[in-house]
């Protein structure tokens, strides 16, 4: 079930503190009407004619203000969720919500956000990536998800010595991406999902998926074994995914349930793909 997040704790005139699903966040609040807004809006060329299009756009999909705030720093100490080849990301105010506004850059070679905006709906819908609110060409406002990237999370567990948190997260995360196979989304970047997944409030059963720019319609995805080469191929911070599991001498049982389900897409393959992670080798059961 997708809960709304709520955000006026106090305001003032500069500052807010928005509650989140998971935490208090201190955020600078910045009109649309500030010049700053440009910066981010009308990122890198804020001062195109084309800006003052971009901010109407805006409102007209009804944000009402940004918030600076996240670990990315623009100009004039500005802050920003991410920032990418084709587009930043930054918190905004939508009435009662506070959303992740997903924003064209200013010159990029991507046409349009709304093929993006597409996918969002249709995976959204499964409760495995944000609700969207409202989309066009240049920008997207979805539901913002708070809490650790994939990455972030597993070096927690792996500072807490924390083994099934580590599983649970990636069953869940196997089971995800079976889901966007089953609704006909391929993701290019799942084979290494380490930065484009989040787990939500850091809850192990909820990790999410929140980029889809290279997102495509097919009718055979296999984002299903990518995920699972990432489990047998991949490290953090030096330590194999498999150790990390405990499923280190079950990497080939793995590859061959992963072969079957390639060949048959088969949901059984998934279940037993499931049960080697949770119980190790030639636990699963027919």
């Amino acid at each position: 079930m997708l809960i709304t997040q709520s955000y006026t704790l106090y305001r003032s005139l500069y500052r807010e503190v928005i509650h989140t699903l998971c935490r208090d966040i201190d955020a600078e609040r910045i009109s649309l009407d500030d010049e700053r807004a440009r910066i981010v809006l009308c990122y890198p060329r804020h001062g195109d004619a084309e800006c003052l299009e971009r901010i109407e756009e805006a409102r007209r999909v009804g944000v009402e203000a940004l918030l600076s705030y996240g670990n990315v720093v623009l100009a004039r100490g500005l802050r920003v969720v991410g920032k990418g080849h084709a587009a930043v990301v930054v918190l905004a105010v939508m009435g009662s919500r506070i959303v992740a506004l997903k924003v064209r850059r200013m010159g990029s070679k991507r046409y349009s956000l709304e093929d993006e905006c597409r996918l969002l709906e249709r995976a959204s819908r499964i409760g495995i990536a944000p609700q969207v609110y409202a989309c066009t060409r240049n920008v997207i406002a979805r539901e913002f998800v708070d809490g650790p990237t994939l990455r972030e999370y597993l070096r927690e567990c792996m500072k807490r010595g924390d083994r099934d948190a580590v599983k649970r997260v990636i069953i869940e995360l196997l089971r995800a991406s079976w889901m966007l196979d089953k609704v006909g989304i391929d993701l290019e970047e799942i084979a290494n999902p380490l930065d484009q997944v989040v787990v939500e409030c850091g809850d192990p059963c909820r990790p999410r998926f929140i980029d889809f720019e290279s997102g495509k319609l097919r009718s055979a995805p296999n984002n299903f074994c990518k995920v699972l080469g990432f489990v047998v191929g991949r490290s953090v911070e030096g330590v194999k995914i498999s150790d990390l599991l405990g499923v280190s001498t079950c990497v080939e049982e793995l590859r061959a349930l992963a072969r079957r389900y390639k060949e048959s897409r088969s949901e059984d393959a998934v279940r037993r793909c499931i049960e080697v992670l949770e119980h190790g080798c030639g636990h699963s059961r027919g």
